[in-house]
């Protein structure tokens, strides 16, 4: 499965497995996470670290797999503004995109890193 984490698309494999190996620590969130509780600890992550997307960790493909077994959604979009102190203050979008739609964003992305203003114009303009 192909998830779109901010400006980049992981290939997250079957999420199931990809969240039970990647040792991000659904633990803490209880037995069957709801959405909300799901935001919340994605929300905590992005604070404490905004580049969390870009890292190697098998983490990010964890959160990839955790929103989208709670959520149903393929695409993320975090953004902490500059002096944010709080989860609150942690901007959240989701989206289920086309699978056309993510297949194109990983093949250009394989090219080069993708452009986040043109993620904005076509991606989340668009999401609603």
């Amino acid at each position: 499965m192909l998830f779109l984490l901010n400006d980049r698309v992981l290939d997250v494999g079957d999420a199931d497995a990809t969240l039970r190996a990647s040792g991000f620590p659904v633990e803490r969130l209880g037995p069957a996470p709801s959405p909300v509780a799901v935001l919340e600890a994605a929300r905590a992550t992005f604070l404490a670290n905004p580049a969390f997307h870009r890292g190697e960790s098998p983490q990010v493909g964890g959160l990839c797999a955790l929103i989208h077994l709670s959520s149903g959604a393929n695409a993320a979009l975090f953004v902490v503004p500059d002096g944010a102190h709080a989860t609150a203050q942690v901007g959240v979008r989701l989206a289920d995109l086309e699978l056309l739609m993510i297949a194109k964003l990983a093949a250009r992305q394989a090219g080069a890193p993708l452009d986040p203003a043109m993620l904005n114009r076509e991606v989340w303009a668009k999401a609603g």
